[in-house]
């Protein structure tokens, strides 16, 4: 669970689910729920994206989030995709203020 949390922005606790924005569309307020099923990962969008939305907007497979697919290798690969994403995040950061600094 906590790799696949690090995969999404604007993480909240809120008992025993989480609350995120959602990857599947562009999310104002955080409308992605997920929780820990008997047999994996639940996530639930309450703007209506659907599961298949959701997990391919991670880059993920419909069935990487069953605990039969919680390998070792998936949880390094969620880790992965959470380090590229951020260095992306970054990327844009950088041109961004080189644009606003540049004064030619």
């Amino acid at each position: 669970m906590d790799e696949f949390l690090l995969m999404l922005d604007g993480v909240k606790r809120m008992g025993d689910k989480y609350i995120a924005r959602c990857p599947a569309h562009d999310d104002g307020r955080p409308s992605l729920q997920v929780s820990q099923g008997e047999k994996g990962i639940l996530v639930r969008c309450y703007a209506g994206c659907s599961y298949n939305e959701i997990v391919s907007a991670l880059g993920l497979n419909p069935g990487d989030l069953f605990k039969d697919a919680l390998t070792e290798e998936n949880k390094a690969r969620y880790r992965w995709k959470w380090l590229h994403r951020r260095i992306q995040n970054l990327e844009t950061t950088i041109i961004f203020f080189n644009t606003i600094w540049r004064m030619d």
